[in-house]
């Protein structure tokens, strides 16, 4: 049994991401964990012919085949199945972890036991892998992370590491086409269960193109909303239970997504992108006093990230 189980799903990624990939994982200084990889694309030979290789090379690594594409909420599950570890860590296949990432982690860990998921900051690098940016969040207490949920999901999926029995406790993901993490990482807060941010760049995030394209990021918007209104209604209920459904949530969509919404969600987002880097004191007034007036989704941008910006700074 290891100490750690890695979970890692492949859909789109190119062989050449997923090596590199790879190759952060075997290149660890900590040496006691297993790679539990779901291939949710069985068509994407290349990546398959890859990834057998490395099983019968490795024997800590195990590769799973879907029949056919599930989706990365449902994938995890099963990977995590398939796992054993005390420890779950999450890796994308396009995503390259520092060398000394797990050793860091682990040491969280036996210094605070209380905690029961540790992330990091991350490097954004691009489809070739150049760095073009950081995440410069520093140190948070628990109580900040919590109400900075809340309003945004701001903590790196594939940087976490997490104790099994918080996995089993929440009984994994839940099936949402994106934003699974942060439906987790808000059922975490409404357990008051205990998450660590480490203050160190951990994980090379690589962002592509079609990852954040502007149709996707209305419907990502959207679907965060819903998590957010299930994570309010757990808070209202001794139980703190919610009424979550696919079925639910295909409602709630198809209510809030149509292609006007999704135009003024566009020109919101261009307005909030020029507040956010804007350097120049006046016109970055100039464009949040603009994202105030645009619409409702402008306004919501705005907003929740002056509320994030607080709390980082003042506490709540």
């Amino acid at each position: 049994m290891k100490a750690i189980s890695v979970l890692m799903t492949t859909y789109n990624e190119n062989v050449f991401w997923l090596e590199e990939s790879m190759n952060s994982l075997l290149n660890q200084s900590y040496k006691n964990f297993e790679v539990i990889i779901v291939i949710d694309n069985k068509n994407n030979f290349e990546i398959v012919n890859r990834l057998k290789i490395y099983e019968n090379q490795y024997d800590f690594i195990k590769i799973i085949i879907n029949e056919e594409n599930i989706g990365l909420a449902l994938s995890l599950n099963k990977a995590f199945k398939a796992s054993s570890g005390q420890y779950i860590a999450r890796m994308d296949a396009d995503d390259i972890s520092s060398v000394n990432r797990f050793d860091k982690q682990m040491k969280i860990f036996e210094a605070n036991h209380e905690v029961d998921l540790v992330t990091s900051n991350c490097r954004y690098i691009n489809e070739y892998g150049e760095k073009f940016g950081e995440q410069q969040l520093v140190s948070m207490n628990d109580k900040q992370i919590k109400k900075s949920l809340e309003i945004m999901n701001f903590l790196i999926h594939p940087s976490w590491l997490m104790k099994r029995n918080t996995f089993i406790q929440l009984n994994g993901y839940r099936n949402f086409e994106c934003s699974q993490d942060y439906d987790f990482l808000l059922r975490m807060v409404t357990n008051n269960l205990k998450i660590y941010l480490l203050n160190e760049y951990l994980v090379d995030y690589r962002v592509r193109d079609n990852s954040i394209s502007i149709s996707k990021g209305f419907k990502q918007f959207i679907i965060a909303d819903y998590i957010q209104k299930m994570y309010q209604e757990r808070q209202k209920k001794e139980q703190k239970l919610d009424s979550f459904s696919e079925e639910n949530l295909n409602e709630f969509i198809s209510r809030n997504y149509d292609n006007d919404s999704r135009q003024k969600f566009n020109l919101a987002k261009i307005a909030f992108d020029k507040a956010r880097s804007e350097n120049k004191l006046h016109f970055k007034i100039y464009y949040i006093l603009k994202c105030l007036l645009i619409s409702r989704y402008s306004r919501k941008l705005i907003v929740d990230a002056l509320r994030f910006q607080l709390i980082r700074k003042v506490g709540y």
